[in-house]
């Protein structure tokens, strides 16, 4: 993807979206895809889709920030948690509050867009923020999403003179195929997806899961079946707009899913995808240095000329999968176990570039692997945001088979085959 599209120096930014990494991305994300169909993707300054690769970013967002016509400050429940004086918003060096104070000494609007419930409060905010209070705010409800989403769009396209008449500019300027950052897609299969509402298009499964709630949800409730909801995901690409090539994936999926889903959007079609993945958004663009070589190991298994691959980043589960294997019969030749060089761990995965990194690389390593081998099984162990990236970049490889930890005697179940 070309990060300069749209985004070259003289842009204007019109719109400048700050939010907080691990409280508002997924809702910034659909902001900026909303904003961008309203007043075209060059006026809608957002960081991870706005900055060009290799800039000293600190200038840039200042001088966005500067010429702005409006910013958005979004508030999420979290955005004041933790002790007064030890949280990131108290470091006058913390960059959601140097572009808000930027805006506020500069004398630009700045409106406050509080997401279901949040608050704002003058004795938790730093004295430089307590303007904030003070200023006409827009509530976001999870209810409400889309209406309320298209709401803010119609309030800023009505209030802020320079946005005034921008929506006809921007398809003039921009065309039909600009006009939006990316797709939503909304896909639960364990609680409903809030998001759902503003999604181009939605899958949901949770009442065709097993289980009685979120935690428990792992396989298809009969009469449904794996085959059903593969052939739903595979369906995807042909219900999202066809002049859109970015899609942002939302809901609430296990890792067989993830990985399917990415998939059904694989990077060898043109398309990118992204998630959040706790408050922050990784996405199949984000620029890294190199790929991120995994650690191998292997296990003799003997039983066919198979591969089976595990991917293990938040736990091990090669006991789990030998044992799975013999149990099942699985004609598997060996077994490659693959780590991050960090360590298994919870938060063996920390960023976005990480992410994208470490797929690539796992990507490398199991096409090297399975070289010779007729088809592949995949056992995943990590964030569902990785499954999904895993997916996306699952190409030239060999059909694949895989499976969903459902919690079973022999803990896996086949959820799906993937042609690679």
């Amino acid at each position: 993807m070309d990060v300069h599209a749209g985004r070259a120096d003289d842009a204007e930014t019109l719109v400048f979206v700050n939010y907080r990494s691990g409280d508002g991305a997924s809702l910034a994300a659909l902001l900026h895809a909303e904003l961008c169909g309203r007043f075209g993707s060059a006026a809608v300054f957002l960081d991870h889709e706005s900055l060009p690769l290799g800039r000293n970013f600190a200038p840039v967002l200042v001088s966005r920030v500067r010429g702005c016509a409006v910013l958005l400050v979004v508030v999420g429940d979290r955005w004041l948690d933790g002790v007064v004086g030890q949280r990131r918003i108290d470091d006058p060096e913390d960059w959601v509050r140097r572009e808000i104070v930027e805006a506020l000494n500069h004398d630009m609007p700045v409106v406050p867009v509080l997401f279901d419930g949040a608050r704002l409060s003058a004795d938790r905010l730093p004295a430089e923020l307590a303007a904030l209070t003070t200023l006409q705010y827009f509530e976001i409800r999870a209810r409400r999403l889309r209406q309320d989403v298209v709401g803010l769009a119609d309030e800023l396209a009505r209030r802020i003179p320079r946005l005034r008449g921008r929506p006809k500019a921007a398809v003039a300027e921009l065309g039909p195929r600009d006009g939006r950052g990316r797709s939503v897609l909304s896909v639960a299969t364990l609680r409903p997806d809030p998001m759902a509402d503003l999604a181009d298009h939605a899958l949901d499964w949770v009442d065709r899961v097993d289980g009685a709630s979120a935690y428990l949800r792992r396989r298809p409730l009969a009469p449904a079946t794996w085959a059903q909801l593969q052939a739903d995901i595979e369906a995807i690409p042909e219900s999202l707009p066809h002049d859109r090539l970015e899609v942002l994936v939302t809901g609430s999926l296990r890792q067989a899913t993830s990985f399917a889903v990415g998939g059904a959007l694989r990077m060898v079609t043109g398309m990118d995808v992204a998630v959040s993945q706790r408050g922050t958004l990784w996405s199949s663009s984000q620029g890294f240095d190199a790929p991120s070589a995994p650690v191998a190991v292997t296990h003799h298994v003997g039983s066919g000329e198979d591969l089976a691959v595990s991917i293990a980043v938040a736990v091990d589960p090669t006991d789990d999968v030998l044992a799975f294997v013999k149990v099942g019969g699985l004609p598997v030749e060996r077994l490659v176990s693959l780590s991050p060089g960090t360590g298994i761990r919870d938060n063996a995965i920390d960023s976005a570039a990480m992410a994208a990194a470490f797929a690539q690389g796992c990507r490398d390593a199991v096409r090297k692997a399975a070289r010779h081998s007729p088809r592949i099984h995949l056992f995943l162990a990590g964030p569902t945001g990785l499954a999904l990236l895993l997916g996306h970049r699952w190409n030239r490889l060999r059909p694949t088979l895989v499976y969903e930890d459902v919690q079973s005697a022999v803990v896996y179940e086949h959820a799906f085959t993937l042609d690679a």
